[in-house]
Parts: structure tokens; C-alpha cells; sequence
């Protein structure tokens, strides 16, 4: 298999070998061999950082839980594990998300320098990642060029599933990745805010805000539905 040289192009080859559930050995011997020097050359933008680390991040889950289901009998573990080998490096699926992609925990170990992370972004990153669960987001095939309005597209999506507004009760139920992060979206405002621009919720209402379970059964080539 003939695999190119540009980074952003490859990450999305290997999501596409995740959405179709193909053989993926070539894709991780090949992030597996890469030179740290190779990512600090090519992710040379914010914009370049944040489509491979994500559509990584998707990719490797997507990957992971096909071949190996078993996995994922405990969520945590799965995520806790260093079973992604990048660079002659072993990285978690949590040390991806919460040391280069969201910069939360300033604790966390990783084993590249801070200078391939992610800026702080803003709370639409948590719409971004997919954790192969039923309550994940849909994932998309991002681009340096156009992930930004692929973002927009996978939250409208997600909120039309999992939120409701019932305005006979004036109650919003909204997914419960937006109380485990509300302290990103400004607090439980922020979360209203956020939710209203998206439903088209009048500004002026004041609802009662309850949150969904969040379903951790595995749910695996979850798109978005215009890819």
C-alpha cells in the first residue's frame, strides 16, 4: 500500500480504514515509525494540529474496538491504556485527549514536549471526539480547510439527537458530555447559551435544564450523516 507523505492526508486514510472496519497494521507501523521531527515540520499550524490529533484520536478508536471489542469492557481502562505507539512512543487514549487536544490536566504525563499540543481551544472540541460509545458525537473526515464548519455540522447533528426542548414543561435535556464539561462551557449559563444558539431556543427563555444518561454501549462507525 502506497502511503503518502502528508501527515493531515494520511490520519484520514486511516480513519477511512476505521469507518470500514480494514486491515490497519500498515496505518500503525507507519505512525509507529514516524519522526517526532516529521510532526514538528508538518503540524506547523494550529489548524494543522488540531486535524491530526483529533481525526487520530478518532481513528485509533474506531481501529482499536474492531479489532479487539474485548477491550472495551472497561471504558476506563481502554482509555487509560498506552496502547498507541506514535513516534516510538506509547501514548493512552486519555493522554491524546486531555494532554494535546483539550491542555486540561497540567498534571498528566506525555511523552513529547508541550510545544505538539493543541492551544486551549474552545468547549466545541467536546463535540470533536468520538469515544466509540452510543452517546458519542458522529465523526467526521476533517480538513485543515473546512473542519470548522464540519465541526458546527457534527453538533447540529448530535443536539437534534440527544437534546430535546420541551417547551410545555419548559425543560431542556441536554447529553451529558455538557455537565461532565460544563466548567468549559462558562458554568451552567454557558451551557444554556451554548444549547440556545444551536436549538433555536429563544434567548429570552428560561429553562429548567436536566441531563441525559450517557449510554456506553459500543457504537462503532458513527459518521455524520453527509459523509
Amino acid at each position: 500500500m502506497q502511503i503518502s507523505n502528508d501527515l493531515v492526508e494520511v490520519v484520514n486514510d486511516f480513519l477511512s480504514v476505521g469507518k470500514e472496519g480494514r486491515y490497519s497494521k500498515t496505518f500503525k507501523h507507519y505512525f509507529q515509525n514516524i519522526q517526532l521531527e516529521d510532526l514538528k515540520n508538518q503540524l506547523d499550524t494550529e489548524q494543522k494540529k488540531w486535524v491530526f490529533w483529533v481525526n487520530l484520536y478518532n481513528a485509533f478508536v474506531q481501529v482499536l474496538l474492531n479489532e479487539e471489542p474485548h477491550l472495551y469492557r472497561n471504558p476506563n481502562d481502554f482509555y487509560n491504556a498506552r496502547q498507541l505507539n506514535i513516534a516510538q512512543r506509547w501514548f493512552s487514549l486519555r493522554q491524546i485527549e486531555l494532554g494535546i487536544i483539550r491542555r486540561k490536566n497540567l498534571f498528566i504525563s506525555l511523552p513529547i514536549d508541550k510545544e505538539y499540543r493543541l492551544p486551549k481551544g474552545d468547549p466545541s472540541i467536546h463535540f470533536a471526539l468520538n469515544m466509540g460509545a452510543e452517546s458519542s458525537p458522529p465523526i467526521a473526515f476533517y480538513q485543515v480547510e473546512n473542519y470548522t464548519v464540519l465541526l458546527e455540522e457534527v453538533i447540529k447533528e448530535y443536539l437534534h439527537i440527544e437534546a430535546t426542548y420541551k417547551e410545555e414543561e419548559n425543560t431542556l435535556f441536554l447529553p451529558k458530555i455538557m455537565y461532565w464539561y460544563r466548567k468549559d462551557f462558562g458554568g451552567q449559563k454557558g451551557v444554556l447559551e451554548f444549547a440556545k444558539k444551536y436549538m433555536q431556543i429563544s434567548v429570552d427563555v428560561k429553562p429548567k435544564v436536566k441531563y441525559k444518561a450517557y449510554n456506553w454501549g459500543i457504537r462503532l462507525r458513527h459518521f455524520l450523516e453527509s459523509e
